[in-house]
């Protein structure tokens, strides 16, 4: 038997159990979330789990004593608390597949992981994750690139008045991206833009056209890239005419976290307009989309990736759970396998190898997710 501990069963984490549903004979599944409604949920999704318990995996200890159960580690935790768990994982030397989007890099933990003689898989969902599989992938077929684009979003099915969007997940990190920094490599160096300084528009074959702003996904391929691309930026995409009213929220002061007095009373504007976003824009009714459109270009070739991703109303999982669980799953199978070297190991080193790439997109696509591959010269 093997054990895979998962720590966290929010949606991402519903989403891995269901994928997980289809994997061998042998793999067992046990649940720890501090919420027990949601370890009800994800324990109903997987004939394979075997025991789930409520945790407080804010606790180094208690983290520590549920990661020693496992073969391997699945992590599906806040950001706040991904960082944490990963070298927590890294000092018991346990395998982990970490989809949690944390503040540090993962990176740092390479010499822990090494002397321990495990291996970390971070960002091992769908941007960042399948996204920079894909970049890696291209970057091995061209031999390095002058351009990478990445663009990303979950969308509702159709744009939903007054701005396009819906929130499916946290309206304070929704909030987040439009006012955090956003790394992107410009001239072979990495460098801070402003998310908003900018925006530009995309047309997506089959699609639509979407416009688009700089998100700070690309997280570890600013080191992996190095030297390999001239320019590279992810782009997180909308329905046209939300960056303008984003824009506005900003300058009326409302993306602000300074607070304000009104009446007498403190009031901090973005939690405010978190708090209004989640009571106005939360429309469960709406189905969702998760796109991803990935371009390299040389100077004698160019590659694209295209990935949709619909919902799984049968198992009531949107489209954005439903492909990072499945790539998360994939990723894990991958190093189940023994194919994956020890230390940190992010997706796009493991897009570089051709098997391992066909093996990640092959498990996706029978997850029932629409991915092509174009290449032109």
């Amino acid at each position: 038997m093997t054990k895979l501990v998962v720590l966290g069963c929010g949606s991402v984490g519903q989403g891995f159990v269901a994928a997980a549903d289809t994997g061998p004979q042998g793999l067992e599944l046990e649940l720890y979330d501090a919420d027990p409604r949601r370890l009800t949920e994800c324990a109903g999704l997987s004939e394979r789990v075997v025991g789930c318990k409520v945790a407080d995996l804010s606790d180094p200890e208690i983290l520590k004593e549920v990661v020693r159960r496992a073969d391997l580690v699945v992590d599906a935790l806040p950001g706040r608390l991904g960082f944490r768990a990963m070298k927590v994982c890294g000092e018991v030397g346990k395998d982990v597949v970490s989809v949690s989007f944390t503040p540090e890099d993962p990176l740092r933990l390479g010499k822990l992981y090494e002397e321990r003689g495990c291996t970390l898989i971070p960002d091992a969902g769908f941007a960042p994750g399948l996204s920079n599989l894909f970049v890696g992938r291209a970057l091995a077929e061209l031999g390095g690139a002058d351009e990478v684009r990445v663009y990303c979003g979950g969308l509702p099915e159709r744009p939903v008045p007054p701005l396009g969007y819906v929130v499916t997940w946290s309206p304070e990190d929704l909030l987040e991206e439009y006012t955090r920094p956003a790394r992107i490599i410009a001239g072979g160096r990495a460098v801070s833009v402003d998310p908003l300084s900018s925006v530009e528009e995309v047309e997506i074959p089959g699609c639509g056209v979407f416009e688009a702003f700089c998100t700070d996904g690309l997280r570890t391929m600013l080191s992996t890239l190095r030297g390999r691309v001239v320019n590279a930026a992810e782009m997180t995409l909308r329905y046209r005419g939300h960056l303008e009213k984003i824009r506005l929220l900003r300058d009326l002061g409302l993306l602000s976290d300074r607070p304000v007095t009104v009446e007498g009373v403190s009031v901090v504007p973005r939690k405010l307009l978190a708090r209004l976003l989640d009571l106005t824009l939360r429309r469960p009714e709406v189905r969702d989309v998760a796109l991803l459109y990935v371009m390299a270009r040389s100077r004698e070739s160019s590659v694209r990736y295209l990935l949709r991703a619909l919902p799984d109303p049968s198992k009531g999982l949107s489209a954005m759970a439903r492909v990072t669980g499945l790539a998360a799953y994939a990723f894990t199978k991958l190093l189940l396998e023994g194919t994956v070297p020890k230390g940190v190991v992010p997706p796009e080193v493991l897009g570089e190898s051709e098997e391992s790439y066909r093996e990640v997109v092959n498990l996706v696509r029978e997850g029932g997710i629409e991915i092509k591959e174009l290449r032109e010269a």
